[in-house]
């Protein structure tokens, strides 16, 4: 039996649909980190690569504190722990 992983893709786009747009700088740095996405080649975007980068921009800003407190942190940081996660556009 095979496993589907969950798109790196899919919760790139939940995680920057839940953004505030007051909050430009998180959002500017993900959209600029996956820019090149779409040219890259199915080992990079089946690997670890874009999870990390991911990982890393949400560590620098958002934190625990924040987490607990803000309501939109808590869900993106759910977002991205959720292994079964799908992004469904509104």
């Amino acid at each position: 039996m095979t496993t589907k992983r969950r798109s790196v893709l899919d919760v790139f786009n939940g995680i920057c649909n839940e953004i505030p747009l007051d909050n430009n700088k998180i959002k500017k740095e993900l959209k600029k980190s996956f820019a090149s996405v779409s040219w890259d080649a199915p080992e990079k975007l089946n690997s670890n690569y874009y999870w990390n980068v991911l990982s890393n921009i949400l560590n620098k800003y958002i934190s625990e504190d924040d987490y607990n407190n803000i309501p939109w942190c808590k869900k993106v940081i759910d977002i991205f722990q959720d292994e079964n996660y799908i992004y469904k556009s509104n």
